[in-house]
Order: structure tokens, then C-alpha cells, then sequence
């Protein structure tokens, strides 16, 4: 997978199944034995993945942009894909490829589509009973990159 380097509001992680070599500004993931890329790629672009690579990435470029370098992204958490039944991949693998149809939203334009809203829900269902509401988890995310962008401002 390919994720970049920088990032501002939108979420983005792209697979790379012809293992395109990544330069200064781009990051290649490769994701542990037995996990589907297109999978993984889902929880980095999902709310859950926002809200992660705000809290393990850099903010000091500038106009607030934020530095994911790979030693960052390593300490992203995400659901552990390996654990997961196969009903649960499978309802991942179809909320991403709706997803995909859709361009990457903004978590600062409000409420996603529900294609994006299935996503974070098929996320969320990963990490059990005791996962966060989506909307929620969304209002997380969008108040982590709302802080870092006034910040720049200010």
C-alpha cells in the first residue's frame, strides 16, 4: 500500500498491487502475512484511521499540515484483521469498495455520505462490544484536525 508522506483533513491510502517504489513523499505499508491490503487500506482511510494518524502524527509544516513518516505510522493502532471472522471482512471488503466509488471526504464538511459512515461502521465492528459510536469517533477525529489547522492559523 502507498499512504503520503503529508497529510491535511483527508484521509487517503492507496494499494499498490504492482509494488510501485515510493519516493520522498509517499510511504509504501506492507501489511502483515495473511492481511488483505485493500482491508488495511480501509482502516487508514476510515474515521478510526483519521483520528490514529492525528495522535501519532507530526504537525511543524506548514499551513498545519501533518508529517506521517513511517516510524509514525507504525504506531498507528488499528483492528487486528487477523482476528477478525470472515463475516466481518467480508462487510469491510463491501463498505470499501462503496466507499471507493465515492471521493475522500473532509471531516470538516460535517457528516459524510453513508458510504463513508458504512465504512466506519464495518471498522468499528472490528474492535468488538465496546467500539465508539461513528459519530462520534467522527466528532473525535474532526476536533483533532480542527485543532491543528487553527492552530496553524493562529
Amino acid at each position: 500500500m502507498i499512504h503520503p508522506l503529508i497529510a491535511f483533513e483527508r484521509a487517503c491510502a492507496a494499494i499498490n498491487p504492482r509494488g510501485i517504489l515510493c519516493d520522498a513523499n509517499l510511504v509504501g505499508i506492507y501489511p502483515h502475512e495473511g492481511v488483505d491490503p485493500a482491508l488495511l487500506a480501509a482502516c487508514l482511510v476510515s474515521s478510526l484511521g483519521v483520528m490514529m494518524r492525528e495522535l501519532v502524527g507530526i504537525a511543524n509544516l506548514g499551513q498545519g499540515a501533518l508529517k506521517t513518516n513511517p516510524a509514525y505510522l507504525a504506531r498507528m493502532l488499528v483492528p487486528d484483521l487477523r482476528a477478525a471472522s470472515s463475516r466481518e471482512l467480508a462487510a469491510l471488503g463491501s463498505a470499501f469498495q462503496a466507499a471507493r466509488q465515492a471521493a475522500f471526504p473532509s471531516l470538516l464538511d460535517g457528516e459524510p455520505d453513508p458510504v463513508w459512515r458504512a465504512l466506519d461502521d464495518a471498522v468499528l465492528a472490528l474492535l468488538g462490544p465496546g467500539a465508539p459510536d461513528g459519530a462520534r469517533l467522527r466528532a473525535a477525529a474532526c476536533e483533532l484536525v480542527s485543532a491543528r489547522l487553527a492552530k496553524a492559523r493562529a
